[in-house]
C-alpha cells in the first residue's frame, strides 16, 4: 500500500504533467545522483521543479535565460521567482503563481 506522502507526490506529478510540464530525469552534477525535473515553457518563461532525495528547487526564469546544461544553478539576477524546500510545497507555490507576463519588465533601482 502506498503511503499518504507517496500518493500526494504521485498526484502532484500528475497535476504538473496535466498543466503542461514535461517530466525528465536529470543528474545532479554536485552529487552525481539522479533527480526528477518537471519543466514547461509558457508565455516566454520557463517554470521548473527539480526534486532530489534531499529536497526540491522550483523556479521561474525567462526561457532565453534558462541553461539546459545546468538546470540546478539559477543566478539571482535572472530569477523571476524561486522556492527551495520540499517537493510538495515548492511545486504548489509554483502552480499558484499568476500567469507570466508576455513581455520582460525592466526593473530599475535608484542608487
Amino acid at each position: 500500500m502506498e503511503s499518504d506522502d507517496g500518493l500526494a507526490v504521485r498526484r502532484r506529478s500528475e497535476r504538473l504533467r496535466r498543466t503542461g510540464f514535461r517530466q525528465t530525469q536529470v543528474i545532479d552534477p554536485s552529487t552525481g545522483r539522479p533527480a526528477w525535473m518537471w519543466a514547461r515553457v509558457w508565455r516566454g518563461v520557463r517554470d521548473a521543479v527539480i526534486a532530489t532525495a534531499d529536497g526540491a528547487l522550483a523556479y521561474r526564469v525567462w526561457d532565453a535565460d534558462f541553461d539546459q546544461h545546468n538546470p540546478f544553478t539559477v543566478e539571482d539576477d535572472i530569477t523571476l521567482w524561486r522556492a527551495v524546500g520540499e517537493f510538495l510545497p515548492c511545486s504548489a507555490e509554483l502552480l499558484a503563481l499568476d500567469p507570466p507576463s508576455t513581455h520582460r519588465r525592466i526593473v530599475r533601482t535608484r542608487p
